[in-house]
């Protein structure tokens, strides 16, 4: 069994789960179940249960209404003991890349990141990641017992190729025992750069526009692509013409002068410099023009 665990902050699922789920099932290691850690899971639960997952359940206490990695780590450590999975997946998130090795270290279970594909294996799947900043890419096979811990990246699976259901999944709610005295963080409120930023990883489709966009106006056709409306597809728009040339200077020696002709933006000007010299007895002779 694969055991997706979930990710929401105040009520709401980040989307990234549907992403692992879908990864989930195109594994192959057996049925798919979403694990949901929380506070207040009813209706993010509800939601999960349209996906064609075997059930969903929530891991829910009051230590765990704000994220912490030391409560998660023992509420996920003791529902994992109680599941059994074989494996345990999990979005590539800032929250999952900072308790996830933790989680696994504690269970001395292998880790697997940064997953951007699978591959069939004839006992167990095998996960492709990126290695050396990207030039590479490894085919990896986990060692050791179950369950191993594999972390997709954001992307590379489509939300919208997550199975659905034809019926909702049947949701339970799993006890679990957190002690709140042995949680050493003090969360605080989410780092936010700006009061309007968007978090890029969780966009649908990003559209940039620069230069050529030319006018302020053209910026309706950039807003009607990014929510999905095509843009008004038209011909392509003529290339700009190209740069002038600056202007430059060449030379030429005629009959003994030389000719310097310099290139203007309006036409050509010549300056004529020259120098000659006659030698006769006792004196020497130089005229230029």
């Amino acid at each position: 069994m694969i055991l997706v665990i979930a990710e929401q902050r105040d009520g709401t699922l980040n989307r990234a789960t549907w992403e692992t789920i879908a990864a989930a099932q195109q594994a192959g290691g057996g049925p798919v179940s979403v694990a949901l850690p929380g506070s207040g899971l009813l209706a993010i639960a509800s939601e999960l249960a349209a996906a064609a997952v075997q059930e969903v359940v929530t891991i829910e206490s009051p230590a765990l209404a704000t994220y912490t990695p030391d409560g998660y780590t023992a509420a996920l450590a003791e529902a994992i003991g109680q599941l059994s999975p074989t494996i345990v997946a999990l979005p590539h998130t800032y929250q999952t890349r900072d308790f996830a090795p933790k989680l696994a270290a504690r269970l001395d279970r292998a880790l697997v990141t940064d997953v951007v594909a699978i591959k069939t294996a004839e006992k167990s799947p095998m996960f492709v990641r990126p290695m050396f900043q990207g030039k590479l890419t490894a085919d990896v096979v986990p060692l050791g017992p179950g369950p191993h811990f594999v972390t997709f990246q954001l992307g590379a699976f489509r939300a919208d190729q997550a199975a659905r259901g034809k019926s909702p999944a049947p949701v339970r709610a799993l006890a679990v025992t957190v002690d709140a005295a042995a949680i050493r963080q003090r969360p605080e409120p989410p780092f936010r750069e700006a009061r309007q930023a968007v978090d890029l990883s969780q966009a649908e489709r990003i559209v940039s526009v620069g230069r050529g966009i030319k006018e302020q106006s053209n910026l309706a056709l950039a807003q009607a692509l990014a929510a999905g409306g095509g843009g008004g597809r038209g011909p392509p728009p003529p290339p700009p013409p190209p740069p002038k040339s600056p202007p430059r200077a060449r030379s030429a020696t005629r009959g003994g002068c030389r000719w310097i002709v310099r290139w203007a933006a309006r036409g050509r000007r010549s300056r004529r410099s020259c120098t000659s010299r006659w030698a006769f007895p006792g004196r020497s002779s130089t005229s230029s023009g």
